[in-house]
């Protein structure tokens, strides 16, 4: 530069644009940089594919640089919008990527589990400005791509045809504009013995239900409800209340599986507790445990409330479970006190309490198996974090346990009920806090665990 020339008073811009991906934007798209000493921007096109662009005499400065004009699947890649400064006389050099993806599509999958699972393929329903339903297998995927969905900035996925006995709690799922992306709906479909019915508990209220349905069989009367049991013919449940201590005394309650009837069977006052009560076999008497004091034994009463007979009369026994055969009770016992002693898992005759034998160390809430040689239980010792479920003989032998290692899962697992064959129990707990999972049993070893239904402490039959 001669010494009396002039100093520049401007600068240019290389821009140089990749576009990568399957799905370019067909038209190309608008470079604009919004100049720091002019009003308007300074906008040049761009063709599809990408390539370089010059912009000279550009004002001295910070400026910015914007890409518009992408088509939806596109977008630009790392830091936009860019900022650039133009020095006097030089050339600023910025490269900026534009990805543009393959088509967007809804993926779809579906995992049933359980038994009596359907034969008949489901429904896919997509909705939008216009809907569309399209099979889909029972354990099986779907992709739809984006191109064939309904119009629309949101659309709706919901899965149609599930059978009553089945339940998938998956509402219709909302899917956005994709953008080229995959979004992945995924259904578990949970299926229980047609005929069969599990009653459970859930925010203090008693629930039957067999798979879709479920009826609620505690409106209209004082809550909270504790420890429902469902009758063999499955035409009854009886479940325990605390009362108020004012109104209502602690109490059983029976109701029948409709909802229409309900009796109650009083207990001693309103300084005594209730709960954890089962059927006999024949559905004409109740087995409960009842806390009065500083004592907790096992009573059996008549369906009607009369015939109330105490069973035990030492330690503190509590979640009674009457045998298949009618014969034995199954029953936790915790010998000394309460606060600083575990329970252990004993049963006893059903008739007068006699023939006390120890089933297994550290277990409560028995549940038999429908044949009467196993018991499914909380297993749980003092030096875990945890309950968990456990099974083992009538006899004390074959101990097996739904998760073998100590510190899995973080949550604790409880209050098992088995399936009216005998293959699967239910239980609450395990990965979700307050949710009832399946899981199947062999006969010696635990399968594979599906979530059910939110709630807890079920009774199938």
């Amino acid at each position: 530069m001669e010494p009396n020339e002039p100093l520049p008073t401007s600068g240019s811009l290389e821009l140089t644009i990749e576009e990568t991906g399957p799905r370019p934007d067909t038209d190309g798209y608008d470079v604009s940089i919004t100049l720091a000493t002019q009003v308007g921007p300074v906008v040049r096109t761009l063709p599809q594919g990408g390539g370089s662009l010059l912009f000279s005499d550009l004002p001295l400065g910070t400026h910015v640089l914007r890409i518009a004009g992408l088509a939806p699947q596109c977008s630009v890649t790392g830091n936009h919008p860019r900022a650039f400064t133009i020095e006097a006389g030089a050339t600023a050099h910025v490269a900026l990527g534009i990805f543009c993806p393959g088509p967007g599509a809804i993926l779809v999958s579906t995992v049933t589990r359980g038994r009596d699972v359907p034969t008949a393929e489901y429904k896919v329903s997509i909705t939008g400005d216009f809907a569309m339903e399209l099979p889909i297998g029972t354990t099986d995927s779907l992709v739809v791509g984006e191109e064939d969905l309904p119009a629309g900035a949101v659309r709706f996925v919901n899965l149609m045809g599930v059978p009553d006995n089945c339940w998938v709690d998956r509402p219709p799922q909302p899917v956005r504009n994709l953008r080229g992306a995959t979004v992945r709906v995924e259904y578990a479909i949970a299926c229980i013995p047609r005929a069969s019915q599990i009653a459970y508990e859930f925010v203090g209220g008693i629930y039957l239900t067999g798979g879709a349905n479920q009826a609620n069989l505690s409106t209209g009367a004082a809550a909270p409800f504790r420890g429902p049991s469902l009758s063999p013919d499955r035409s009854r449940v009886v479940f325990s209340t605390p009362g108020d201590f004012f109104d209502t005394l602690p109490s059983l309650v029976l109701v029948g599986a409709d909802g229409t009837r309900r009796s109650w069977i009083p207990s001693d006052g309103p300084l005594v507790m209730v709960g954890s009560q089962a059927w006999s076999p024949d559905g004409a008497r109740i087995v409960f445990w009842k806390q009065s004091a500083e004592t907790s034994d096992i009573y059996v009463v008549n369906a009607d409330g009369s015939g109330e007979a105490r069973l035990t009369f030492a330690g503190w026994n509590t979640h009674p479970a009457w045998s298949p055969d009618g014969a034995s009770i199954a029953f936790c016992r915790v010998t000394g006190d309460p606060l600083e002693n575990s329970a252990d898992l004993y049963r006893m005759s059903a008739t007068d309490g006699s023939g006390l034998i120890k089933v297994a160390d550290f277990g409560c809430d028995p549940a038999w198996s429908p044949d009467g040689s196993k018991i499914a239980f909380t297993y749980g010792h003092p030096l875990e974090l945890t309950p968990d479920v456990a099974v083992i003989s009538a006899n004390g032998s074959g101990f097996t346990r739904l998760h073998p290692v100590p510190t899995s899962p973080a949550l604790p697992s409880r209050s098992p009920s088995w399936s009216p064959d005998g293959s699967l129990i239910a239980y609450t707990g395990g990965r979700a806090a307050n949710r009832i999972w399946i899981v199947e049993f062999d006969g010696g070893s635990f399968g594979a665990a599906f979530p059910f239904r939110f709630g807890s402490a079920p009774s199938w039959r």
